[in-house]
């Protein structure tokens, strides 16, 4: 019972210290992402140059995706033409960091390390993007694909605050608060299981810390916010500042799920220099760290954030508001996952008579409109099924609902549709 105790205490301490900035940071990336053309990133990335490299870089550090999220995006690259170079840069760069996870980053591990991610981010994705064109030049260059995505008419892109908080606290955070969660969760758990007397053993073994950090890094997926909580927890039980920088480096840039589609998608020997680049940035950034601080220095400038995890600061009033808020919204998405995977079994207890339906929806051109289709349906309890096929602007529903209630609902969030065939009707048993 006592560990259950100091697991709940520390997972507690460490979600309530991070909350406030979170909540600034879903905010922050909403904005950015409401006010920032998605096609400047293909005029600056699409030419096989280096200041495509820089460029890519520079786009993607603020960028508030995490690896997942930006291997889309760096796949539609490819197709698009842009520089193997440009590609590796974004994608080394863009994860590690963003608008969203700076000022969390500074919540519990300091400024300097608030600080240093941007750069770092930067500069190593420079370093990688450098390295891919050297040894990819004389690759054969990728055939262009024009995709027809929504994001890409600028016109129709709405530039609102209420769409900037819609992006930032449903579609990033829905993205997001799993893996915060598993973060919290692992820097709990290792804040118990670890002893508080590691640095006597990495004393004997320096730089064993940041290989061990890689190495646990390099599979595992964790997004650059949910990192930080574990760093946080290393840092505190004896690892260096050196190996808090690789498991915030490579943490958030790789996962195998990752390396297998980049392997597949652009080349094998992308997907192993993307890695390779990474590892070798990654420790040598965590080699500088550890010249410049050294743990006892490091933890002695993190007295605020060494208090928090103890327990011993006392808790503010935004701090407490900015949980509830985000405690919330967790609440209900789990709530709303929940729902879309028991509604097909809820059926069975129910009289109401459910029929299938197929529609033209014209407008959906890409996955993001289907996503957001299949986000609005789900929300009706009295829809049982969803089958979208955006490349044929096909969607069947099966629901206890009229048809001309379906076709409205998806006109309320503009798309045209239109019934072509009504299935079967009968009542569930």
């Amino acid at each position: 019972m006592d560990y259950i105790y100091k697991f709940f205490v520390a997972f507690g301490q460490l979600a309530l210290e991070m909350a406030p900035w979170l909540f600034l940071g879903f905010i922050f990336a909403g904005l950015f992402k409401a006010w920032f053309p998605d096609k400047w990133a293909d005029k600056y990335l699409s030419k096989p140059t280096f200041s495509s490299v820089i460029w890519a870089s520079v786009l993607g550090v603020p960028l508030p995706l995490c690896s997942c999220g930006v291997l889309p995006m760096a796949v539609s690259l490819h197709k698009k033409g842009a520089s193997k170079g440009a590609i590796n840069s974004f994608l080394i760069s863009t994860p590690q960091t963003g608008v969203d996870n700076i000022m969390a980053t500074y919540s519990l591990l300091g400024l300097p390390f608030a600080i240093a991610r941007p750069i770092i981010a930067f500069v190593s994705g420079i370093f990688g993007g450098a390295v891919m064109n050297l040894f990819t030049r004389n690759d054969p260059k990728p055939v262009f694909v024009n995709e027809i995505s929504c994001a890409d008419n600028s016109s129709t892109q709405k530039k609102s605050i209420w769409s900037a908080l819609e992006y930032g606290f449903t579609d990033l955070f829905k993205e997001m608060y799993g893996w915060l969660l598993v973060g919290l969760a692992l820097a709990a758990v290792l804040n118990i299981v670890l002893p508080d007397d590691l640095s006597l053993l990495f004393e004997q073994y320096p730089g064993a810390d940041m290989f061990l950090a890689l190495l646990i890094s390099i599979p595992m997926y964790i997004c650059a916010t949910g990192s930080i909580p574990i760093a946080l927890v290393l840092l505190l039980k004896g690892f260096s500042p050196g190996a808090a920088i690789v498991l915030l480096m490579a943490g958030p840039a790789t996962n195998i799920a990752g390396i297998v589609l980049l392997s597949k998608t652009i080349s094998t020997k992308f997907a192993t220099l993307y890695v390779v680049t990474i590892m070798l940035a990654s420790l040598f950034f965590g080699f500088v760290a550890n010249l410049i601080f050294s743990n006892a220095s490091f933890i002695k400038m993190m007295g605020h954030q060494v208090a928090c995890i103890h327990g011993e600061n006392s808790a503010n009033l935004f701090q407490w508001g900015a949980l509830a808020v985000l405690t919330g919204l967790v609440i209900y998405f789990v709530y709303v996952s929940v729902s879309q995977k028991i509604a097909p079994y809820l059926r069975k207890n129910s009289n109401l008579p459910l029929a299938t339906y197929r529609y033209k929806v014209t407008g959906m051109t890409c996955k993001n409109c289907a996503k957001k289709i299949d986000t609005r349906l789900w929300q009706e309890r009295r829809v049982t099924k969803v089958n979208l096929i955006f490349e044929k602007q096909i969607l069947e529903v099966e629901t206890s609902l009229p048809s001309a209630q379906i076709s409205e609902m998806i006109e309320k969030i503009g798309y045209g549709c239109s019934l072509i065939v009504k299935g079967f009707s009968y009542v569930a048993k």
